[in-house]
């Protein structure tokens, strides 16, 4: 089973690399590719949180890179920030509940 989770993740990362390839462009298009990659590592190992903490953070990276008319800077800080914090928060609230049990 872990060598057909390593061959997904190595699949998605050069499907990733071969869009960039394609369209010409690497920056900021690698944060997608990287981003698609670190979230479906934490999903296959059953790091839900992670993954979805890590899409945040590279999505609102990749906005504020690609569009920067659309999200500033002290934006994208306290996204990231804030996501971070909320992650830590949750992760001690289910350790905590499953300690308990």
């Amino acid at each position: 089973m872990l060598k057909q989770k390593e061959k997904l993740l190595s699949g998605s990362l050069l499907i990733g690399l071969a869009y960039m390839i394609f369209t010409q462009s690497f920056w900021p298009h690698i944060l997608i590719a990287l981003g698609v990659y670190f979230c479906l590592q934490n999903i296959f190992n059953s790091y839900y949180l992670r993954a979805a903490t890590v899409f945040v953070i590279y999505s609102s990276i990749y906005l504020y890179l690609a569009h920067p008319f659309l999200i500033t800077f002290e934006t994208l800080l306290a996204v990231i920030l804030c996501v971070w914090g909320l992650e830590k928060i949750l992760k001690a609230f289910f350790q905590a509940k499953q300690s308990a049990d």
